[in-house]
């Protein structure tokens, strides 16, 4: 019964995703003879590739690494960057089926021989993912300040900016917060967070920040990394968006349309935002005057697939020696 209950979502899921990028196509906002681009310039394709390998997944291991030696616990960089290579293998393969953290947390708790709890582990990835979050928000922030007089001109980007602005003064208040040394009895914010909806998830999440009031300089590093990451993937789009729209669009207007786009594909629908990621970013570069987002970000999603789909050679390294991991591992 539940194995038809997942087989009937993904079903829905890929129907969703084919009426999508249909409709791209047959609108003329996705033009697919624009991967030809894969041959036509291959060093320039193999360049970008090498940025997502190297610059952007690097950026997030390091990251990883120093909330890890905040907990105590080190692992070595190249491991740490198998294990999160591994973890895009199995987020392209099955996505939505398996958590990302779930398989950085089964093969970190492996490595280290069971010195890092699982606790401890899915405290550092909380950490992880909501510092990446606040990193990307940051940078959109930023080029929206930068665009205020383009924002305010088109009456669609009112309602996304205060939606922007919101997020960065509640995302900012929230480390505040943490940074305010609260005695955890007469802790307001832990008071308040009991009372809401699903109150021991939020209360998971505010003390595994809580434990790094402590370690402050690791948490402004870590938001510094996520910041530089954030820009990294903007400088991907710098250089691959005017061979398919043959513009040069201001560098200020993608660091705006790539954060929020990238936010897009957070909603689990395909594999690297296939489909909503897609519509979000001929949005986002619509209203910023840019043509060609989805042609723009469907070569993204290529070679992000392409990245994950080769973590499966370390993911068959860790198997002969671990075993296989298993959906759940929490």
């Amino acid at each position: 019964m539940l194995q038809a209950k997942k087989l009937t979502i993904l079903a829905i899921k890929l129907g969703l995703i084919g009426l999508i990028l249909w409709y791209l196509v047959h609108s003329d906002k996705l033009n697919l003879e624009t991967m030809g681009l894969f041959w036509k310039r291959p060093a320039l394709m193999f360049g970008l590739t090498l940025l997502v390998l190297g610059a952007t997944n690097l950026i997030v291991c390091y990251r990883w690494n120093i909330l890890l030696k905040a907990q105590g616990e080190t692992l070595p960089m190249a491991r740490l960057y198998m294990i999160h290579w591994i973890s895009q293998f199995f987020a392209t393969v099955l996505p939505g089926t398996v958590s990302t953290d779930g398989v950085k947390a089964f093969y970190a708790i492996k490595e280290t021989e069971g010195r890092l709890s699982k606790t401890e582990c899915l405290t550092v990835l909380v950490v992880d993912r909501i510092l990446g979050f606040y990193g990307l928000i940051l940078v959109s922030v930023f080029a929206l300040l930068s665009n205020l007089e383009l924002i305010f001109s088109n009456p669609k980007l009112h309602l996304l900016a205060l939606f922007v602005f919101g997020l960065t003064l509640g995302m900012s208040l929230f480390f505040a917060v943490i940074i305010f040394p609260f005695d955890q009895e007469r802790d307001p914010f832990l008071r308040i967070a009991h009372k809401l909806p699903g109150s021991g998830i939020f209360a998971r999440i505010y003390l595994a920040f809580k434990h790094y009031q402590h370690h402050l300089k690791t948490l402004a590093l870590g938001l510094f990394l996520s910041v530089i990451g954030q820009l990294s993937v903007v400088i991907f789009f710098v250089f691959l968006t005017p061979l398919v729209c043959n513009c040069v669009p201001p560098t200020w207007n993608l660091m705006f349309a790539v954060p929020l786009g990238e936010l897009s594909t957070v909603v689990p629908l395909g594999p690297a935002g296939i489909g909503v990621g897609h519509v979000a970013f001929d949005f986002l570069f619509g209203q910023m005057g840019m043509p060609a987002g989805a042609d723009a970000f469907n070569l993204f999603t290529v070679i992000r697939l392409a990245v994950g789909l080769f973590g499966g050679i370390p993911y068959l390294m860790f198997k002969k020696r671990d075993g296989a991991f298993k959906a759940d591992p929490a």
